[in-house]
């Protein structure tokens, strides 16, 4: 899981958005907080604040973000 996450970010790092569509049905297992604490500590802190949140906001684009 690391090495794909890593692998990603490093192709694109606007390709990944955590938790769009919680709870998802489709997940092979429910969420656990710790999948948040895997992307931290894969990604790093820049890279994992871009996931978690700013890419969901570039994608989504709401006319104001939340602060």
């Amino acid at each position: 899981m690391r090495a794909t996450l890593q692998a990603i970010a490093d192709a694109d790092q606007t390709a990944l958005m955590f938790g769009t569509d919680l709870p998802s049905t489709r997940a092979n297992r429910p969420f656990y907080p710790s999948d948040i604490d895997l992307i931290a500590s894969t990604l790093g802190p820049a890279r994992a604040e871009r996931a978690l949140f700013h890419n969901a906001i570039a994608c989504y684009r709401p006319a104001q973000a939340p602060v």
